[in-house]
This record gives structure tokens, sequence and C-alpha cells, in this order.
């Protein structure tokens, strides 16, 4: 009898596990997710080998040069990318059955960002010749202002849209891995830090050239004619996001630039050393994140249940994740910053065990806010909490950096992130789109069209 009974449910095991492996291996957003952590993975093994090279070469006021420099000229890249990586890849998602209308967004919105960039670079020059600290290290600023131009340039937004990412990570992996051995064959001494910041930018160009050579040719898109009402089209369409990605810049990239304006290159060294682990670390939740924006966007069009149910789920497994990572950050700090970075980097254990929280509060806000509230057209609101939350991380910083230096900038921005989570969870608490509630199935959206926070329109 028990045989009997032990058999049925043996092969309905087994049906079932072959079921759900089959779904996975067919579904594009694990082939997308499983390519970008194949990116990440190396992304997060490279720094092992480049990073305490670079810390013990350039030494701490070189390093803290460096990225004073680009976290300076990662500024003026917010502003060149107009919010475009999330609304033009929201935009494509919609429309990637049709080759001609993706071509002429990415026409437009690659025309958009050269303006920008001209525009910036016209900015850069006055600031760089007015003040001193900029002037006196004009060089590496303009080549970090090369990296970032180049980065601004990559389509990422496009085969993020399309959903083509396997092929976008191997190109990234590669110039990556190419980028290894240039550094230890060119960086040498402290004063090589532009030298540090050029091979960033040639690794930036390279990737998108061969990305939009291979869209060009087997993804079909092609140059179309620009109009400047699409233009403004874009402008409008991505002004929220530009103004939400401009206040993340004002409490996550553009930190160590604050800091090194408010103290001392070094200080802003070992700020910036301690932050990059911690980004590394918080790096591995981005390729779930990014693979799942497209299909979040497209249910979201569709149904307002479908869409919930599938960022209840997400929300599950990046809390979960973030929280554990979170921990390890805490718990590993005091060992891990000695052995990667060195003796002259110990204040940097401090900075990082007050900005362990930030994997989880990340985690929970990205779920909230680009996985829920933008596909639900609720850019206003996110643009809100950010700049509510940049403002806010600016003003503590000017207060608690000039005291407990780079301490008081971590606290300054761990309190900026719990901000805005916190924000994000009333928000989407507010309007019905909260994806740990019970859904009702027979609640469908248009769309979410809506742009404030009232409920939706129930049909």
């Amino acid at each position: 009898m028990s045989t009997l009974r032990v058999e049925p449910n043996a092969e309905l095991s087994v049906n079932w596990t072959g079921t759900v492996w089959s779904r996975l291996r067919r579904s594009q957003i694990v082939d997308n997710a499983v390519a970008l952590y194949i990116l990440q993975f190396a992304n997060c093994l490279l720094p092992l080998i480049t990073v305490p090279y670079v810390v013990r070469v350039l030494t701490p006021s070189g390093y803290g040069l460096g990225a004073f420099a680009l976290s300076f000229a990662g500024l003026f890249g917010t502003v060149a990318d107009y919010g475009f990586n999330l609304s033009a890849s929201r935009a494509i998602s919609v429309k990637r059955s049709d080759r001609r209308e993706v071509s002429r967004i990415a026409t437009h919105v690659m025309s958009t960002k050269a303006v920008m960039l001209v525009a910036c670079a016209g900015v850069f020059v006055l600031l760089t010749s007015a003040i001193p600290r900029l002037e006196g290290n004009k060089l590496v600023m303009w080549m970090s202002f090369l990296q970032v131009a180049m980065v601004s340039l990559t389509p990422f937004w496009l085969y993020q849209g399309l959903e083509e990412l396997r092929f976008s990570s191997r190109v990234n992996l590669a110039v990556r891995l190419s980028y290894v051995p240039a550094l230890f064959l060119w960086v040498h001494r402290p004063g090589d830090v532009w030298k540090w910041m050029l091979l960033q930018a040639v690794v930036a160009t390279a990737a998108a050239a061969v990305l939009w050579t291979h869209a060009h040719l087997h993804l079909g898109v092609v140059w179309t004619r620009v109009h400047w009402v699409d233009l403004r089209a874009q402008l409008r369409e991505g002004f929220s996001l530009f103004i939400s990605q401009a206040a993340v810049k004002a409490y996550t990239g553009g930190n160590t630039f604050i800091l090194g304006m408010f103290t001392s290159l070094t200080v802003a060294g070992y700020y910036s050393v301690a932050e990059k682990v911690v980004q590394a670390v918080l790096s591995l939740l981005g390729p779930v994140m990014q693979a799942v924006y497209p299909r979040a966007s497209q249910l979201a069009a569709l149904s307002r249940e479908a869409a919930l149910r599938f960022t209840r789920k997400l929300l599950m497994l990046m809390g979960t994740v973030g929280l554990t990572m979170s921990l390890g950050v805490l718990v590993a700090a005091p060992w891990l910053a000695p052995i990667v970075l060195g003796a002259r980097f110990l204040p940097s254990i401090t900075i990082m065990q007050i900005l362990s929280p930030l994997p989880f509060l990340i985690a929970l806000s990205n779920v909230f806010g680009i996985q829920v509230m933008i596909p639900f057209k609720q850019d206003t609101w996110v643009a809100v909490i950010l700049v509510a939350a940049g403002l806010f991380n600016v003003a503590a910083a000017s207060i608690l950096a000039p005291h407990w230096q780079g301490n008081g900038m971590a606290v300054s921005v761990t309190f900026s992130e719990v901000l805005v989570t916190a924000s994000m969870f009333l928000c989407v608490r507010r309007v019905g789109l909260l994806p740990v509630r019970r859904i009702k199935p027979e609640v469908l959206t248009d769309g979410g069209n809506s742009r404030t926070c009232p409920k939706p329109a129930r049909s």
C-alpha cells in the first residue's frame, strides 16, 4: 500500500521539478539575470585585484583625488543621462516589436544626450577654471569627465529595454578584463592618477563602440531623422526621472565631492574606498533589478494584478538577500579592510559599518520605486521623495562632515536612505500599490497614467 502511494507522488515531484526547470530555462528574465550576474561577479572579482593595487600605488591622497574627480564629473553625467536609463528603457520595452519605433526612440535619446554633453562641457570649463581645487588638478578632472561622457553614451538602456542583455554583458566583461593588465602596465606612482582616469575612459569608449555597432548590424537599430518636436517630447518624458536621478546623485555619487570640498582629499579617499566596498556588495542586487524592470513595466501596462503579484515575490526575495548582505558587511568590515585595503585605510572600517544598512534599505526602495512606482507612472512622487532625500543629505553632510569627517558623511547617507525607503513605502501604500497586500483579481489598470498620489481608478 505504501508503495502505491509513494510512486504517484514521486512521479508528480519529478514532473513538477522538470516543469519548473523547463520554465526557468526558457525565461528571458532568468537568461538576462544570469548574463548580468556573470558580469557582476567579474565586477566584484576584478576590484579584489585592482583596488588593493590602486590604493597602495596612488596612496590615500592620490586615490582620493581620483575619486573626487569622478564624483564631480559624475554630476555632469547625471545631467547628460537625463533619466533616459529608465524612461527610454521603459518606452523601448513597450515598443520592442516595432524596430522603426525603437530606432526613433534611440535616435532622439542619443541626440538629446549629445546636446546635453556639449552644454555640460561648457559648464565644466568654467568651473574647473574658477574653483582653485579643481583648477589645480585640471588634467585629472578632464580625464574623469571623458570617462563619464563615454559611459553616458553606452546604450545599456537600449539592450535593457529589448531584454538583450547577454551580449551587452559579454562586451562589458571583455573590456573590463582588458583594463586589468593595462592598469598594471601604466599606473605605477601617485602622479599617475590621470592615467587611471584615462584607462577607464578608454574602456567605456570601447564598450560603447562595440554595442552600437552590434545594435545596428544585429538588432536592426538605425539612425533616423531627428525632429525637434520629438526631442522636446523626450525631455518632457524624462524630466521627472532626471530630477530623481539628480537627487540620487546628491546622496550617493556626489558624496566624495562634498567631502573633498569640506575636508581633505585624504579623508575623501577613506570614505570613497569604504563606499566602493559597500557598493560592490550592493551591486549583487543589480542584475535581478535590471533584468526584471522591463517586465515590470510591461505588466504594469497590462494588468495591475499581475504586476503586483510579480513585485510581491521580488520584494520578499530582495529584502531577504539585502538583509543578509547588510549583516555580512557589518560583521566582515574589521577583518576585510586590512586585507583588501592595507593598514593606511583603517579609518575606512567604521565608515563601512555605518554604511552597512544600505544593501537592505536600497533593496526595498528599489522594489517600491523602480519596480512599482515608475512602471505605474508615479514618476513625480519618486522625484519628490528623492529630491527631499538629496536636500536632506546635503544639509546633514554640511553639518556632520566638517566635525566627524568620513563618519559624518556615512551617517548622513544612511539616514537619507532610511528617508527614501520609508517615504516610498508610505506612497505605494497610499495609492494602493503596496505589493505585500492581498491583491484582488478583478482590479486592473489602464497603464498607470496617473502622475499624482490619489488612489488609482478601479474598473
